[in-house]
């Protein structure tokens, strides 16, 4: 629940800590904090050599997607 009342924007990253995408939500964050926004961030930590249920629940992040408490999506 959206307990802050500024539209929320969620960014969607699979390497959150990289160099680039670290920069890259520097100055998304900063120019929704600007704007009113508020920002979410959803990434798994994504490793090819583990399989099996911790894999699909790591990937049931992606769900919060669909809640009506989201405002708009950024892809990385």
């Amino acid at each position: 629940m959206n307990y802050s009342k500024s539209p929320i924007i969620a960014v969607v990253t699979a390497a959150a800590n990289g160099f680039a995408e670290k920069e890259l939500l520097r100055g998304i964050i900063t120019e929704n904090r600007n704007n009113g926004y508020a920002t979410v961030v959803l990434s798994n930590i994504y490793n090819i050599v583990n399989e099996g249920d911790d894999l699909l629940c790591e990937h049931r992040i992606y769900e919060l997607l669909g809640s009506a408490d989201i405002s708009g999506v950024i892809l990385l």
